[in-house]
């Protein structure tokens, strides 16, 4: 049997009394009417039993917090160890409700069911991966294709092996569809035969 103290808050300057039942039980296990609460002079709105839980009790247990014409104004659940300690009750969480956490398998398997066309941010792994579909699945022209620069080595093959010059516009086409890749301004010499510039 041990003088443990038991904390919890309620409304200022009020008279109130700590009773301490089985959770779910109706029986007062700390005497006949409870113990007397008093409030912390340098923390109002939080009470103690100044005088003591003097019951040799421990595990959880339901409070009830009654003010002086017998009334409960709160309930809580402190967990009380037999001894000297001060104990804070807390609030009573239905968990019932509550979805148990997924596993680290589903969520897993959350993120590899995905689409990854809803992920392709610039510099994100999504887009790097996407990438390595459009690579090894939709094919490494279409891959390269999406991602060659204008002035890249594939974007030089993509120009010199499949173009049409118009002016002084000279189109690239990709090989896959025939759509325009990009297009270039040349520069041409009256007394030359070749193109001499191109941006």
């Amino acid at each position: 049997m041990a003088n443990t103290i038991v904390q919890c808050d309620a409304p200022d300057g009020m008279t109130l009394t700590l009773k301490l039942y089985a959770v779910n039980g109706n029986t007062i296990l700390n005497g006949a009417s409870g113990d007397a609460l008093t409030e912390r002079t340098n923390n109002s709105g939080t009470y103690y039993t100044a005088g003591f839980v003097t019951e040799a009790l421990a595990g959880l247990y339901e409070t009830r917090i009654t003010n002086a014409s017998d009334v409960t104004i709160c309930k809580y659940v402190v967990e009380l160890v037999d001894d000297t300690g001060t104990y804070v009750c807390v609030d009573r969480i239905d968990t019932s409700g509550i979805a148990a956490a997924p596993s680290a398998a589903v969520i897993a398997d959350a993120v590899l069911d995905e689409a990854m066309s809803g992920h392709t941010t610039a510099g994100s792994l999504g887009l790097f991966l996407n990438d390595q579909y459009d690579l090894a699945i939709t094919g490494i022209t279409t891959g390269v294709e999406t991602r060659a620069g204008k002035h890249s080595v594939a974007g030089t093959v993509m120009m010199s092996t499949n173009a049409a010059l118009s002016g002084g516009t000279l189109t690239a086409k990709k090989p896959s569809d025939d759509s325009t890749f990009a297009t270039y301004s040349v520069t041409v010499d009256a007394s030359a035969s070749n193109i001499v510039g191109m941006s």
